[in-house]
């Protein structure tokens, strides 16, 4: 996991892909973006989301119907 994050992105899995789009749209205008698949495998990964959102100057909130559905929201604000 990279050591600095312009952005931290918040969205349930069956918004992943669009969530990628979104993620390589900002690297493409120099925004790093936080995306949880950068997290490292074999580390806790609520951890790896408080640093994120720590390090991280703003946040997006993807907000889907898949996202109101079921389970709801990600819970990385909870």
């Amino acid at each position: 996991m990279p050591g600095w994050f312009d952005v931290y992105i918040s969205y349930c899995a069956a918004d992943s892909e669009w969530a990628g789009q979104l993620a390589d749209g900002m690297r493409d205008r120099g925004v790093e973006p936080y995306l949880r698949e950068l997290a490292v495998p074999g580390t806790v990964l609520v951890h790896q989301i408080d640093q994120a959102l720590s390090e991280a100057t703003a946040a997006i909130v993807v907000v889907s119907q898949a996202s109101t559905e079921g389970s709801g929201p990600p819970r990385e604000y909870a």
